[in-house]
């Protein structure tokens, strides 16, 4: 398809392009609007002005009546607390550790996201074209045992003291993905139990939050791989050079890795550094990863055919889809 009309935060109209090398897809032409609100989103489909929706929240989907059709996949994208690995508590390895471990994920997935979400405990999703390398999952005991270890020791009111600063932070979240702030909220509660005070707190802005590097730790999310490879991800958020490094995290590994992969051309050599990759988050604990975050599409029953969601959302179009 071809695009004909654009209208900035409205409207994207395609034509069916005849040229193209596979045939001329079924569809004559497609418009896309943009619907903000999810609801409304879903009251369109209801009603027939649109025959298809994309990105519904898992308690709109509840609502949806039997006519419709449901799609959902865990996507590429990933959410995740994002640490300041440069400052007190998360400079210290097995702070982070511990955090990554008193994390419940099934739990937060089913609380927040109906279930419909994939766990992630390391940076990229289970549909990453290369091996998972599965780190840190729920263990509390564990956790407990590390920040022991660490000299966090429980106070009186039932929060860890090292030194005679308490273990409490600021855990940031914005609007821009609803469900990153309920899920800090689930956070807050599991963390409290192994002696955590964390405050949640929403900023419309979270860029400039981060960008300014006074934070403790954030709500954040990530679209893994945009192009299915590892690099992205790993060159972006944990080099020191790259630009989502917002905790200011720093291991010459991980260096040498990425250095690597800008100049290996072989994709058995890319997949094994992608492991080599996860082995040193694994260790390292650069930031907690949560829930791959699920793609729910919906459309009329026997309206739309041949539709395969893709767990990438920058692919949704294709030429298998038809409408009658």
């Amino acid at each position: 398809y071809r695009p004909v009309r654009f209208e900035t935060d409205n409207l994207l109209e395609l034509e069916a392009f005849r040229e193209h090398w596979g045939g001329p897809p079924p569809i004559a032409r497609i418009s896309i609007r943009l619907v903000p609100d999810a609801n409304a989103r879903a009251l369109a489909l209801q009603s027939g002005d649109v025959d298809m929706v994309f990105g519904l929240p898992p308690e709109t989907v509840k609502g949806l009546p039997a006519d419709i059709e449901r799609a959902v996949v865990p996507s590429t994208r990933v959410h995740l607390v994002l640490l300041n690995t440069t400052r007190p508590p998360f400079n210290e390895p097995r702070v982070r550790e511990a955090t990554a471990l008193a994390v419940d994920r099934a739990a937060l997935n089913r609380a927040v996201l109906d279930g419909l979400g994939a766990v992630v405990t390391n940076a990229f999703p289970p549909s990453a074209p290369f091996e998972i390398v599965p780190a840190q999952d729920t263990d509390a005991a564990r956790a407990r045992q590390l920040l022991d270890e660490a000299g966090w020791r429980v106070g009186p009111d039932g929060v860890r003291v090292k030194d005679g600063k308490r273990l409490a932070f600021t855990l940031y979240s914005y609007p821009g993905r609803a469900e990153l702030t309920p899920m800090a909220v689930v956070i807050q509660s599991q963390l409290k139990a192994l002696g955590y005070d964390i405050q949640v707190q929403q900023v419309q802005d979270i860029t400039k939050q981060l960008r300014g590097g006074d934070f403790d730790a954030s709500m954040y999310s990530i679209n893994t791989l945009p192009t299915g490879d590892p690099l992205y991800l790993l060159g972006y958020s944990l080099s020191r050079s790259g630009g989502l490094n917002y905790g200011g995290y720093s291991n010459p590994q991980m260096e040498a890795v990425v250095e690597q992969l800008r100049f290996e051309l072989d994709p058995n050599r890319r997949a094994q550094l992608a492991k080599q990759a996860q082995e040193i988050i694994k260790a390292d604990v650069p930031n907690v990863y949560l829930v791959a975050a699920p793609l729910v599409f919906a459309y009329k029953k026997g309206k739309v055919k041949g539709f395969i969601p893709n767990p990438n959302d920058l692919y949704f179009i294709d030429s298998s889809i038809s409408v009658e």
